[in-house]
């Protein structure tokens, strides 16, 4: 992967990427425990994992080199998505 040296060097310095990056990877997991066990508050920790997962791409290296980016989006929109099954009903 080739970065241009000028634009993308203060992304790429250790320190507060790093400390960004493991922060933001936590509060992404945790929205990924939140649906896991709350489940009627899908929608909004959806589009909180989807907006984390965006801001990695700044603040981070790259996003984690853009396999976590992608991952982020796709499980906050999956997240987003989902509904959880009705009482009663286990297939529609």
């Amino acid at each position: 992967m080739l970065l241009p040296a000028r634009g993308m060097s203060i992304v790429l310095l250790p320190g507060l990427a790093g400390v960004s990056g493991f922060v933001l990877g936590a509060l992404i997991c945790a929205c990924g425990l939140f649906l896991w066990f709350s489940p009627h508050l899908h929608a909004p920790i959806g589009v909180a994992a989807v907006v984390m997962s965006l801001a990695s791409f700044v603040t981070t290296n790259v996003g984690g080199l853009v396999i976590g980016l992608l991952l982020g989006v796709l499980g906050g929109s999956l997240g987003f998505a989902w509904a959880p099954p009705r009482a009663g009903h286990w297939s529609d």
